[in-house]
């Protein structure tokens, strides 16, 4: 087997379609005037529809990487996602005092938590927002369209994003749902294992929501309400803001007084249309796979070239990595392994496409010998940490760069202000010059200077990332994690020729 070439280009025809779809929804005249990369990053695929896409050369180091929004309250919990080489962190913070909102205080309380246990915090959830149904959600005017309550929810997470960019917490992700996550009864999956399920013909019929009937239209009336409101505070503060698909996409008809979840449509038309709300390069998405092959019809079709043209508009901020069988209205969640998607060219796509945050897994099948689903995602890390593994081995460009040391002289000094500021001061090993930029999540440094003795000092916004390149064409690229502001002494680096 050509081990080089496991990894295969995805067909066009189909997704094509799609992203043609796309592109008609986006030149309708209901569609927002400001469609910037979008339209583009539809066009450039389609495109190519007739040869093939035509990805550009994988940049190495891979940026890409595994992630976790699980729950980690507890030191042991936090191991637990170190221990299955998981360092990125999507927490909840909670609100203190009784606030809607949070302060630098409650943000801080996370990131110390995280450093202390090797995790860095790479995305929060909103105190609000979630995939719950309104019925049940502590604050819903704002799905329910209800004015002022929805603007004083509005106004407090403008305040949480000044308290994110107080401390250096570069994005945050929520939901814009009615209905919540909808299933039908579970059905028997591999090894004791229980597999969520939706089969729209098994559904039961139930009254609508507290939101009553919903149509499309008003449905997208509350989310443009949304964008238009918070994306400009985004902006302001430079916080990327990812919005998880609504999960499952209704069936015909619609379910609960919803007509249409419109942002899970055939052919992924609805994010799309999403993203063309507010030409903003903070108004992204959290891209869940498996949501987005549920709302496909033939997804071992359709999927790939989708998922290339939402990453071509670099807003995508977080990737949920589940795996189905089956197709829009009949679906089981099944292990990674196992279902109609091959992730590996999920990875493939999102390599090629320069996507640099993490991938989670999600939703993973549940066994009564499976506590707390610890094994599923256990497996679900290794999969996907495999997955990256592969794809940066067997894809070309290939590297054969030599390794270096840095060494970090001190350890890190936490010169911590209200600002969330640090500064680094760190050894490059000799023969290394240049050093042209400083860059901490993908943000330049506020200052870097490289003295003679190869001494770099940098200041930058708190986190536990720093990326440092040096000269043109080589790059160097360190990870290294804090302890209570306290950096690991030294770290392994590679210099990419």
């Amino acid at each position: 087997m050509d081990r080089r070439g496991f990894i295969q280009r995805s067909g066009v025809a189909a997704a094509a379609g799609a992203a043609a779809g796309a592109t008609a929804l986006l030149n309708t005249a209901s569609a927002a005037t400001a469609q910037g990369s979008v339209a583009a990053a539809v066009s450039s695929v389609l495109a190519q529809g007739a040869t093939g896409i035509a990805p550009g050369p994988i940049q190495r180091p891979l940026k890409l990487h595994v992630g976790s929004q699980r729950g980690a309250s507890t030191a042991a919990a936090a191991q637990y996602l170190v221990r299955h080489g998981v360092t990125r962190w999507v927490p909840s913070p909670a609100t203190s005092g009784g606030r809607g909102y949070w302060l630098p205080s409650d943000l801080y309380q996370v990131l110390d938590f995280a450093s202390a246990n090797g995790l860095t915090v790479e995305m929060v959830a909103l105190p609000l927002l979630g995939s719950t149904n309104v019925n049940t959600e502590r604050r819903p005017a704002i799905m329910l369209g209800q004015s002022p309550q929805r603007d004083q929810d509005i106004e407090d997470i403008q305040r949480c994003i000044a308290a994110m960019a107080e401390v250096g917490i570069p994005a945050f992700k929520y939901n814009m749902s009615i209905l919540g996550v909808t299933r039908s009864a579970s059905t028997p999956g591999r090894g004791n294992s229980t597999y969520s399920t939706f089969n729209a013909s098994q559904l039961s019929p139930s009254a609508p929501t507290i939101a009553g009937v919903v149509t499309a239209d008003q449905f997208w009336e509350r989310i443009n309400y949304f964008v238009q409101r918070v994306i400009p505070v985004c902006d302001q503060y430079k916080i990327q803001a990812a919005c998880h698909p609504q999960d499952p996409g209704t069936p015909p008809g619609g379910y609960q007084g919803v007509l249409e979840n419109v942002l899970s449509t055939p052919g992924g038309m609805g994010l799309f249309k999403f993203l063309s709300l507010y030409d903003s390069p903070y108004h992204g998405l959290n891209l869940c796979c498996g949501v987005l092959a549920e709302m496909l019809w033939d997804p071992q079709a359709e999927i790939y070239d989708i998922v290339r043209a939402l990453a071509r508009t670099k807003r995508l901020f977080n990737i949920h990595l589940r795996n189905i069988r089956g197709r829009r209205d009949n679906f089981q969640e099944v292990f990674a392994d196992e279902g109609d998607v091959n992730e590996a060219r999920i990875v493939q796509i999102l390599a090629e496409e320069g996507y640099l945050y993490s991938i989670d897994p999600d939703h993973e099948p549940q066994s009564s010998d499976d506590s707390g689903q610890m094994q599923g995602f256990a497996h679900g890390f290794g999969y996907i940490e495999a997955l990256i593994k592969s794809v940066d081995t067997f894809s070309p460009p290939y590297d054969t760069g030599p390794t270096a040391r840095l060494q970090v002289v001190p350890p890190i000094i936490d010169k911590r202000t209200t600002a969330g500021f640090v500064t680094t001061v760190m050894q490059v090993p000799s023969g290394i010059s240049g050093v042209t930029q400083v860059t901490l999540n993908g943000v330049a440094s506020v200052s870097a200077q490289l003295s003679g003795n190869q001494t770099l000092i940098s200041t930058f916004r708190r986190s536990d990332i720093v990326t440092v390149a040096v000269g043109s064409p080589a790059s160097l690229v360190q990870t290294i994690y804090s302890s209570q502001g306290t950096l690991v002494a030294s770290a392994s680096v590679t210099v990419v020729k």
